[in-house]
């Protein structure tokens, strides 16, 4: 695992999964809702705003941001989005499975963009960040336009 903030140009992240395992790079900027954090079950990143915050701070009767994403993961972890609200985006890794999720808003306002180039899965924000990194890994895509 890895975040290299050079690589970055704006806000986003990015994800590379393969043999070698899980790699992420993020930039998010310290606005809105946006959070990134890491304990000893799970990596997790939210970029966006969280419309329902306020509502999801008294339901689970927490008085911060971090012990609310904490305690719903701990209780939901991919489920959790079902109780987001706003306009979002990020991944949620479970280390001791080593499986990643990655959502969007229900909208898909905000973007995630993927390939699959055996044997490595590329993840990014950022569709220009994904075509330069598949240039640097030698990897010609062409876009499937269906």
């Amino acid at each position: 695992m890895s975040t290299d903030p050079s690589y970055f140009n704006d806000s986003g992240f990015s994800i590379v999964v393969n043999s070698s395992g899980f790699s992420y790079n993020n930039s998010i900027k310290s606005e809105y809702d946006n959070i990134f954090w890491e304990n000893n079950n799970y990596i997790f990143l939210f970029e966006g705003v969280l419309l329902n915050k306020k509502n999801l701070l008294n339901q689970y009767s927490k008085t911060s941001y971090d012990d609310l994403l904490n305690t719903i993961i701990s209780k939901k972890e991919e489920e959790i989005i079902k109780d987001f609200e706003g306009e979002f985006r990020g991944f949620l890794f479970k280390k001791n499975s080593a499986e990643l999720f990655v959502f969007t808003n229900v909208t898909s306002t905000q973007r995630v963009f993927y390939t699959l180039r055996q044997p490595s899965l590329f993840i990014d924000t950022s569709l220009i960040r994904l075509q330069q990194r598949l240039n640097n890994e030698n990897i010609v895509v062409q876009p499937d336009l269906d």
